[in-house]
């Protein structure tokens, strides 16, 4: 999926030294330049979400923070 990146919203820290793992992720404020395709094999389905959507889906903690953390600005996009 092509998109244009308008800014850096913010990043978290992931440690978990139980598993050996850090990461550090970053958050980024992008419109699609299209459709999402499925041309690659490793993609089984790919598709857009509405905030209601995305607020019931299983997210990882990092990406719960970052709607969380931007939900009013992602309502006003």
């Amino acid at each position: 999926m092509e998109i244009e990146v308008e800014k850096l919203m913010d990043f978290k820290e992931a440690i978990f030294p139980k598993y050996n793992y850090h990461t550090v992720i970053f958050f980024f404020l992008a419109k699609p330049l299209g459709e999402p395709s499925l041309n690659e094999k490793k993609v089984l389905d790919a598709r857009y979400f509405d905030l209601n959507e995305i607020e019931k889906l299983n997210l990882v903690d990092s990406a719960r923070w970052a709607l969380e953390k931007f939900k009013s600005q992602i309502k006003e996009i």
